[in-house]
């Protein structure tokens, strides 16, 4: 097994690809030994992750690969973003290390939350809000937040290891009715989803701001200052559903 440093740079993605993007994504190291980069597009968002893994999976079992790093094609982080990553992940001894991102509106809210403690995988506690984020430390953990962290897939970087065989994936749907009666829509998304398995398998996770970037909508969303709503104080994810 190779002993040096190696990661595998995967972009999920089915729509279009901006500027700001892909300049992040091919100047994601100022080392051109670092990183291995491979685009995988596709309508199934969760197929196109599991794709990606698996050729981490596979690197890392052949020792050719130490790390996966994944960055969505709407995502545009600063130049070296992967550096960054990797010395906070020196520094702090986490596996898995994410970087909030926002949802593309107005609230302010990130696609980072906190689970519940009753292990509702429908609902959340709460989702991160910049304003929120901005009051945490740089790198903050599950400790710093009050319950099991959710990263968002946006942009994080992982240490391969005995724990990765073990992870994958998935977007789980369903409908139920809610205490009066109404039909509502559930969704448990892959990025919570495989968070929650990190959480099961005894994974340290943890999130950090030091990276600078921007969700690409109408107009780009940064996380570089707080902005929006303090709290998260919409229903979608942490409505009461009938069990």
């Amino acid at each position: 097994m190779t002993t040096a440093r190696r990661v595998l740079v995967g972009m999920p993605g089915y729509t279009g690809l901006s500027g700001q993007a892909a300049a992040g994504f091919y100047r994601c190291t100022s080392d051109p030994r670092l990183a291995r980069l491979w685009m995988q597009s596709g309508s199934l968002l969760a197929h196109n992750h599991n794709l990606l893994w698996c050729g981490a999976l596979n690197g890392f079992e052949a020792g050719e690969l130490t790390h996966f790093a994944c960055q969505h094609s709407d995502v545009e982080p600063e130049a070296g973003w992967l550096d960054v990553l990797l010395s906070e992940m020196d520094a702090t001894g986490l596996d898995v290390l994410g970087v909030p991102v926002p949802l593309k509106d107005e609230r302010g809210l990130t696609s980072t939350a906190v689970a519940r403690a009753d292990g509702d995988r429908w609902r959340v506690q709460r989702r991160l809000t910049l304003t929120e984020i901005h009051t945490l430390p740089e790198t903050f953990t599950s400790e710093d937040v009050g319950g099991p962290l959710l990263l968002n897939t946006g942009l994080w970087v992982a240490k391969l290891g005995e724990w990765s065989r073990q992870c994958w994936f998935t977007i789980n749907d369903g409908i139920a009715q809610d205490p009066q009666g109404v039909w509502t829509a559930l969704v448990e998304p892959e990025d919570w989803f495989f968070s929650r398995r990190l959480h099961e398998l005894g994974v340290k996770v943890g999130c950090t701001r030091k990276v600078r970037l921007a969700h690409r909508g109408p107009v780009p969303f940064t996380n570089s200052r707080p902005w929006g709503q303090a709290t998260d104080v919409d229903n979608e994810h942490t409505a009461e559903a009938a069990a």
